[in-house]
C-alpha cells in the first residue's frame, strides 16, 4: 500500500545510499526530504510528524542534535540510523531502528507497511 502521507527526512552523508533511498521510497508513494546536517534549514520545513533516517557517521558527529531528536517524540515517528555493520538490536526506545546501509533502501520499503498500517 502506498504511504502517501508518510514523510521521510533523509540525512545520510553518502549521495549514493541517498539517492537510491530516496527513488524507492518514492516509487512507493512516500515524500522525501533531504537535508545534508542537522542544522540544515530543511529539517524545520516538516510538517506534522515524519521518520528521521541518518548515518552512524552525522550521529556520531552531532551528539547533541542526535540526543535532541531522540528525545523530540512529538515530531519523530521513528529514527533510522543506518549502519555498517549488521544492525544493532532495538534499544529501549522503541523509536529507534537500525538498518543496515547495505541494504538501506530494501528495508526500508520493508518497514513501511508496518509504519502506515499502525497509524504513523
Amino acid at each position: 500500500m502506498p504511504a502517501k502521507s508518510l514523510l521521510i527526512v533523509l540525512l545520510v552523508r553518502d549521495a549514493g545510499v541517498r539517492s537510491t533511498m530516496a527513488a524507492r521510497l518514492s516509487m512507493h508513494g512516500v515524500d522525501v526530504l533531504t537535508a545534508s546536517e542537522f542544522h540544515d534549514p530543511v529539517m524545520h520545513r516538516t510538517r506534522g510528524r515524519a521518520v528521521l533516517v541518518t548515518d552512524e557517521a552525522i550521529a556520531a558527529e552531532d551528539r547533541a542534535e542526535w540526543a535532541e531528536a531522540l528525545q523530540d517524540e512529538a515530531r519523530w515517528l521513528r529514527i533510522v540510523v543506518l549502519t555498517a555493520e549488521p544492525p544493532e538490536p532495538s534499544g529501549p526506545d522503541d523509536r529507534l531502528v537500525f538498518v543496515q546501509q547495505q541494504h538501506a533502501a530494501a528495508q526500508l520499503v520493508a518497514l513501511l507497511p508496518e509504519w502506515t498500517d499502525s497509524g504513523l
